[in-house]
């Protein structure tokens, strides 16, 4: 049973899209999946959200939450990260600068890792990449 541990679960839109995504995959619906955030009432709703769609669909997928992400990580074979380093903070910079220049969006707002990228200053980021090489390393 392979252990998937996604890493900002928090996010309604993003986790809730990879959460359904893995569960589509055969070889995945039973698999065991970890919900980590550091906002323990938004990590609730999607834990409530994802065992329930599993309990709906009918799969033996396990399901876990918690905000010790060195917890989770322990014996994860899939680490998937979905953080938004900053917050909305630089989401709405990016926004406000893009209607002054009269543009609909910012052109960085095409991936979130390149939008993310000038918040990689902020602590939470570095954490994240920090936990992820240590208890996640490649195979090889």
């Amino acid at each position: 049973m392979p252990k998937i541990v996604l890493i900002g679960a928090g996010s309604y839109v993003f986790a809730r899209d990879i959460i359904t995504d893995v569960l589509k995959k055969p070889s995945l619906k039973d698999s065991s999946i970890s919900l980590v955030d550091i906002d323990p009432e938004r990590l609730d709703i999607m834990t409530a959200f994802t065992k329930r769609l599993v309990k709906q669909q009918g799969f033996k997928t396990r399901i876990d939450s918690t905000t010790n992400r060195k917890e989770a990580l322990d014996g994860a074979d899939y680490v998937i990260t979905a953080i938004r380093a900053g917050g909305w903070k630089p989401v709405l910079e990016n926004r406000q600068t893009a209607l002054k220049y009269g543009l609909e969006a910012c052109p960085t707002n095409w991936a979130p890792a390149v939008s993310s990228a000038p918040c990689a200053r902020y602590p939470r980021f570095w954490i994240s990449v920090t936990i992820w090489k240590s208890y996640a390393p490649m195979h090889g």
